[in-house]
């Protein structure tokens, strides 16, 4: 399964589709939208299908489940703190779930915070561009969980703060397609 592969599936392609072209998944992610396809990598999907007018959410077509991203985690330990699940509960492969890869241009698994920011503030194509942390209610008092970087339709995940912490997990939002 390559990264390259994944990005390219269409938004709201039926996952079977998605199934029959890479593979079976290898469990569902408890009663989340997604689906672990292996090696770190992700499959998110919706419901429904839809599109947004004037700031609301139109459904269209039957239910079913369609999807809507694809995202990649380095490590088992982060991808269950971030979909809030029991690593015991799941068959990982492993602690590390994946291989580096090159996500786009300069940008790959186990680039700093630092690096891809002064990377992606000097580009001149970029529609959207936005950086923060995210944080969780524990037991009454608001804790770090990650930080992030959303860019076009990506979101660069870091979990840590120093601007030298390393890329380990990332999600993509999937593009209309009409050619897969």
């Amino acid at each position: 399964m390559q990264w390259k592969g994944l990005a390219r599936i269409p938004r709201f392609l039926p996952v079977e589709k998605v199934f029959e072209r890479f593979s079976d998944p290898k469990f569902r992610l408890g009663k989340t939208n997604a689906y672990y396809m292996g090696n770190g990598f992700l499959l998110g999907f919706s419901p429904e299908q839809f599109r947004i007018e004037n700031m609301k959410q139109i459904e269209f077509g039957g239910p079913g489940q369609f999807s809507i991203q694809v995202s990649y985690f380095a490590k088992r330990d982060e991808l269950c703190s971030c979909y809030g699940i029991s690593n015991e509960m799941y068959d990982f492969e492993s602690d590390l779930l994946g291989e580096p890869f090159q996500i786009s241009d300069n940008i790959k698994i186990g680039s700093t915070f630092e690096q891809v920011s002064t990377f992606l503030k000097t580009r001149v194509h970029i529609d959207y561009y936005n950086e923060g942390e995210t944080s969780a209610l524990v037991k009454g008092k608001f804790e770090f969980c990650h930080s992030w970087i959303q860019w076009n339709n990506y979101e660069l995940v870091f979990f840590g703060r120093p601007k030298k912490t390393k890329l380990s997990a990332v999600h993509l939002s999937l593009k209309d397609r009409s050619v897969w």
